[in-house]
C-alpha cells in the first residue's frame, strides 16, 4: 500500500514529549468519517451523520430493505446492490483509502504504540484482547454520548464486538482497530465516536435501527511510546525531542537580539521627545532579561521561574507570570511562558517547525477558542504559511490605560514584553525583573541584591508552594536546582555597572502567592480541603512526653489530587502513589505545614458550617467523613482487587486511599522512636480526620483505607484510636503468595551473602532479633529459630505468619476484624463486606456490574496492562514452587491459615 501525499503527511506530527513519549494524534483527514473501513462494510445503520471511508465493499446484507443515509462525502471501493441508500454529500466509487486521505498504516502504528492513561478529562485506552464492549467497559457510569472524550485502541486480530451497557446506554468511545473485524450490535442504538476496522458488521436485534455519529477523539494529547514509521514523517514534523534547533557552535542562539514583536516597530522619531521613552521589562529567547529599570543580564540555567508576581494586581486579581528555560549545552533559552491573572491562566509554547501551528493553553486546554482572559481583552496571532512568529497580546488598558502583556514566538524561543508598565499596574511586584522602583535585583526575602545571576535564577526558581502553572510538569523541580550549563561561560552582564558584594535596602512589604484557582495561599487551600493529605515527616523528638498537652511536632504534606481518576478506572490507578503520579498539578501544588496546627484549624473550619452567624456561603463546603472500613492484609492476596472493588462500586461516592502513606507513617510513628501514647493517638486521629475531608462537590459518602501490609503489625494502634470501625484482613494460599514474591527459583534459596536479592517478604531478614516486629519474635521463637539458622524461604513464611498473627490477635480481643480468603474474591465483596462487614445498604444491581466490570481485568492495570483481562494465575504459581518454600509455607503458615479459615466462616 502506498503511503500519503505530502499534504496528508503534514497532519501526522510525532512530537516527542520525553524520553519515550511521542504525540500521535488523530489523522485531520480520519475527521471526516464516521467510519473508516480497511476491506468490506456491511452495515444497515439507518442513519450515518458524516462520511464513511471503505477499501472494500459498501453493503447491506442484513436489512437490505432498509434505507440509509450517509451525510458526509463518501469513498468506497464498489457499491453492492441492490441497496437503498442516499449519499448526501456524495460517492468517489473506484476510490481507494488513500483517495480519501488516509493511510492506513498510520492507525496501525498508533493501535501498537499508544498506551492507556487519561490526559486533561480526555481517556485513552489500550486493548491487547478482543471480546465483548460496551460504554462502562471504559468510563464507568459513562453516558452513551461520549462526545469525543474516550478512545479505545485495539492491538489484536480478535474480533470486537459492541453493544449497549446492562442498563440500555448506546456506545459512546471512539475504537480503533486496524487488524480486526468490529462487530456493532442493533441494540447499541449509536456509535457516537468514530470507528476505524479492518472490517466492519452491523447485526442483532435490528441493525437498521444504529447511527454511526463520527463523533470523533477530541483529546490534544494523543502519546505513543515510538515515533511513527519512517515513511509516515518523511514530511514535515513538529520541534524535536532533543534540542530546540541545531545548535550553532559559535553563539547561543540565531535569534536577533530585538526578539520577535507581534506589531511592526514604529518609524524613530524626527528629533528628542518631551519625556524620557516608556522603558518595557521582559524576558526573550536565549534568555536576556531586561529589568523594570532598562537594566540587562542573561541567564542559562534550566528550570521553572518566577518572571513576574503581584498578589494585588488589579485590585486584589494578582498576577504571576512563569517562565521555563531549556538548557542546550552552554546556553538555554525560554521554551515556554505561563500567566495567571485572577483564576485564568494562559500558557504559550514555541516550535521550530514551521508547519505546526501555534501552541498555546487556556486553563489547560489546548488552542481553547477564548477572546477575553481575566477580563481583558485578548488577541491571538496565528502562524501564517512559513512564518515562525505567532503570540499574543493582552489588553490591559480598561484598568490601566495604554498597557499591555505580548508573548510573542518565533521558532522554538519565547518572549514576554510588558508595554508601559507603571507604578499602578507592576509596582509592587516581585520576580527576575527586579524592583520596579530601582531595578534592584532583589532575593524573595526583599533585602539582599543578587549581582551573580546564577544565584539570581536559582532564587526565583517556582517553589512547591507556588502554583506551577503550565500544563505538563518538567525536570527539575524545587528542591532540585536548576540545571547550569555544561560549560557555563555566557555572558553574565548588566548595562549599568555594578559591582562590589550584596547589599541591603528596606524590607518592602511582604507578598504571598495566591494558589491559581483560589485566591488563597496554598495553606489555605489544604485548609478549605482543595489539597490532600500526600504524606508526614515526623520529627525525630515529635513524640515526646515533654512537648506541652497533645501537641506533636510534624510536618504535613498537601497537594492537589484528581480524583476523577480514581472515579474513572480505579485499575489504572491502583495505588495511591500512581493516583499521585497522574495527577498533574500535585508536583506544582505542594505545600508544606505543621500537622497538628493545621488539623486544629480544619475541624475549626468545619464546625463553621453548623453555625449560620459564622457561615457565609463564601467559603468551600468541607465535609469530614469518618473511615468506613479499612483494609488489612497479608500481601500479594487480592487486596488491591478489593480496594478496587471499593472505589468501583460507587465511583461518586466513595474514595479509596490505597496505601497512601499517611495512614502507615502515623501507624508506626513509634516504632523506632520514644513517644507519648496521647500524643501518637492524638496524630492518629488527625491524620485520618485530614484524609477524611471531602469537599461537598465532591459527594464522597464513603472513605476507605487500604493500609501497606506491615502496617498490619501495628493494627492494633488502630484499634484503639478507632474501635468501633471495622476492617478486614485478606489471606491467600501460604505458597502462592510466597511464590508472588520469588519471581526465580535460585531466589528460594538465599542467604545473608545474597541479601541485595531479597524478595519483599524478607526486607528484614538482615536485622537481629531485638529488632524484629513483636509478632515476627513470637513466630520464630515458636519455632525455635534465630536470625542465625534461619534460611530466606523461612524468613519469608515467619514474616507472612507474623503479620496474620497480629489481624488474628487483635480480632480476638475487639471482635471487629473479618478474615477474607482470595479465592472469596470478588463475590464477597457485595455480598458481604459492603453490606455486611461495613454496613453499606443497598447494594444495588448497578453497584454490582460496577464491580464485575473492575473485577475481570488486571487489578494493577498500570501501563500495558490497563484493561487487560486478568488471567489466573494460582497453577503457575504451585508448579514453580520449590521444596524450600513449601516446606517453609507448611512449617510457618499451616497453622495460621487453618485459623484464619475457620474465622472466615465465621
Amino acid at each position: 500500500m502506498k503511503l500519503l501525499s505530502s499534504l496528508s503527511l503534514t497532519l501526522l506530527p510525532a512530537v516527542c514529549l520525553a524520553a519515550t513519549e511521542y504525540q500521535c494524534p488523530l489523522p485531520d483527514a480520519a475527521k471526516k468519517f464516521s467510519a473508516i473501513v480497511l476491506e468490506d462494510m456491511d452495515s444497515a445503520a439507518h442513519n450515518v451523520y458524516t462520511g464513511v471511508a471503505v477499501g472494500g465493499v459498501f453493503k447491506n446484507t442484513k436489512k437490505p430493505n432498509s434505507n440509509i443515509a450517509v451525510d458526509g462525502e463518501s469513498f468506497v471501493g464498489s457499491v453492492q446492490t441492490p441497496i437503498r441508500i442516499n449519499w448526501n454529500k456524495g460517492i468517489n466509487t473506484g476510490s481507494t483509502l488513500e483517495d480519501a486521505g488516509i493511510d492506513w498504516s498510520y492507525f496501525e502504528y498508533m493501535a501498537k504504540n499508544t498506551f492507556s492513561t487519561t490526559r486533561n478529562g480526555y481517556k485513552i485506552v489500550r486493548m491487547t484482547s478482543g471480546g465483548n464492549f460496551n460504554t462502562y467497559s471504559f468510563n464507568n457510569g459513562g453516558q452513551g454520548e461520549d462526545n469525543g472524550k474516550t478512545i479505545v485502541f485495539f492491538d489484536t486480530n480478535q474480533k470486537v464486538t459492541l453493544t449497549k451497557t446492562n442498563d440500555g446506554r448506546q456506545f459512546g468511545p471512539t475504537v480503533i482497530a486496524p487488524f480486526s473485524e468490529v462487530e456493532v450490535h442493533g441494540n447499541a442504538g449509536f456509535v457516537d465516536g468514530l470507528i476505524v476496522a479492518k472490517k466492519l458488521i452491523t447485526s442483532g436485534g435490528n441493525p437498521s435501527q444504529l447511527q454511526l455519529h463520527g463523533d470523533y477523539f477530541k483529546g490534544n494529547n494523543l502519546p505513543c511510546l515510538n515515533p511513527p514509521p519512517s515513511g509516515a514523517t518523511s514530511g514535515p514534523t513538529a520541534a524535536p525531542t532533543g534540542t530546540p534547533t541545531p545548535v550553532p557552535t559559535s553563539g547561543p542562539t540565531p535569534v536577533p537580539t530585538s526578539g520577535p514583536t507581534l506589531d511592526p516597530t514604529s518609524s524613530p522619531t524626527a528629533g528628542p521627545t518631551n519625556t524620557p521613552p516608556t522603558v518595557d521589562g521582559g524576558a526573550k529567547g536565549d534568555p536576556h532579561f531586561k529589568t523594570w529599570k532598562n537594566e540587562h543580564y542573561e541567564y542559562h540555567g534550566q528550570c521553572d521561574m518566577i518572571l513576574v508576581q503581584d498578589p494585588d494586581f488589579a485590585n486584589g486579581l494578582g498576577i504571576e507570570v512563569q517562565i521555563r528555560t531549556k538548557l542546550v549545552r552552554h546556553w538555554s533559552y525560554i521554551k515556554n511562558a505561563a500567566i495567571r491573572i485572577g483564576e485564568d491562566v494562559l500558557e504559550v509554547e514555541g516550535s521550530a517547525d514551521p508547519s505546526s501551528k501555534f501552541q498555546y493553553w487556556y486553563n489547560f486546554e489546548s488552542r481553547a477558542k477564548v477572546d477575553t482572559f481575566a477580563g481583558f481583552p485578548l488577541t491571538i496571532k496565528h502562524r501564517a504559511g512559513s512564518n515562525y512568529t505567532a503570540g499574543l497580546e493582552i489588553d490591559l488598558s480598561s484598568m490601566f490605560p495604554g498597557e499591555k502583556i505580548v508573548v510573542a514566538t518565533w521558532k522554538e524561543f519565547v518572549r514576554v514584553d510588558f508595554k508601559n508598565p507603571t507604578e499602578a499596574s507592576f509596582g509592587k511586584s516581585v520576580g527576575l525583573l527586579g524592583d520596579f522602583h530601582t531595578g534592584e535585583t532583589l532575593a524573595r526575602d526583599g533585602i539582599t541584591v543578587h549581582n551573580d545571576f546564577w544565584t539570581y535564577g536559582n532564587e526565583w526558581q517556582v517553589l512547591p508552594n507556588e502554583f506551577m502553572l503550565f500544563h505538563v510538569v518538567e525536570q527539575p523541580q524545587f528542591p532540585k536546582k536548576c540545571i547550569e550549563p555544561e560549560d557555563p561561560q555566557g555572558e553574565r552582564r548588566r548595562r549599568l555597572e555594578v559591582t562590589g558584594k550584596e547589599r541591603i535596602r528596606r524590607r518592602p512589604e511582604r507578598h504571598v502567592s495566591k494558589h491559581t484557582k483560589q485566591k488563597t495561599t496554598p495553606r489555605d487551600a489544604a485548609l478549605e480541603g482543595h489539597f490532600t493529605l500526600i504524606d508526614i515527616a515526623v520529627e525525630d523528638e515529635g513524640l515526646l512526653a515533654r512537648i506541652p498537652g497533645k501537641r506533636y511536632n510534624a510536618i504535613g504534606t498537601f497537594c492537589k489530587i484528581e480524583w476523577k481518576k480514581q472515579q474513572e478506572n480505579p485499575s489504572t490507578v491502583p495505588m495511591f502513589k500512581d493516583l499521585q503520579a497522574q495527577s498533574f498539578m500535585c508536583e506544582g501544588t505542594q505545600v508544606e505545614v505543621d500537622l497538628f496546627d493545621l488539623a486544629q484549624d480544619a475541624r475549626a473550619y468545619d464546625a463553621s458550617f453548623n453555625d449560620p452567624d459564622v457561615f457565609t456561603g463564601k467559603k468551600s463546603v468541607v465535609l469530614p467523613v469518618e473511615p468506613a472500613g479499612l483494609v488489612f492484609h497479608e500481601t500479594r492476596c487480592g487486596s488491591t482487587l478489593t480496594a478496587n472493588l471499593l472505589a468501583a462500586f460507587s465511583p461518586d461516592h466513595s474514595r479509596v486511599y490505597s496505601e497512601s502513606p499517611p495512614p502507615v507513617h502515623a501507624l508506626r510513628a513509634c516504632s523506632d522512636r520514644p513517644c507519648d501514647p496521647d500524643k501518637h493517638t492524638q496524630l492518629i486521629k488527625d491524620v485520618f480526620y485530614l484524609m477524611g475531608r471531602t469537599l461537598r462537590v465532591d459527594r464522597p459518602q464513603h472513605v476507605f483505607y487500604k493500609i501497606q501490609s506491615i502496617g498490619t503489625m501495628d493494627i492494633d494502634k488502630f484499634t484503639s484510636v478507632f474501635p468501633n470501625t471495622p476492617w478486614v484482613y485478606l489471606y491467600r494460599d501460604s505458597v502462592e503468595v510466597m511464590m508472588s514474591h520469588f519471581k526465580d527459583a535460585a531466589a528460594q534459596t538465599l542467604n545473608k551473602k545474597g541479601k541485595k536479592r531479597l524478595p519483599v517478604c524478607a526486607r528484614n531478614y538482615v536485622r537481629p532479633m531485638n529488632r524484629q516486629p513483636r509478632t515476627t519474635q513470637k513466630i520464630l521463637q515458636k519455632h525455635d529459630k534465630t536470625m542465625e539458622n534461619i534460611e530466606v524461604a523461612e524468613y519469608c513464611a515467619a514474616h507472612l505468619a507474623a503479620l496474620s498473627l497480629a489481624a488474628i490477635d487483635e480480632h480476638k480481643k475487639t471482635g471487629m476484624g473479618r478474615f477474607i480468603n482470595y479465592n472469596q474474591l470478588p463475590e464477597i465483596a457485595w455480598d458481604r463486606i459492603l453490606p455486611e462487614f461495613f454496613d453499606i445498604n443497598p447494594i444495588s444491581d448497578g453497584m454490582i456490574e460496577n464491580m464485575k466490570q473492575v473485577a475481570g481485568v488486571y487489578s494493577k492495570g498500570r501501563n500495558s496492562k490497563a484493561n487487560q483481562v486478568w488471567q489466573e494465575d494460582a497453577t503457575n504459581k504451585h508448579n514453580r514452587a520449590t521444596p524450600q518454600v513449601i516446606a517453609a509455607a507448611h512449617e510457618f503458615l499451616s497453622d495460621i491459615y487453618d485459623q484464619m479459615e475457620n474465622l472466615s466462616k465465621s
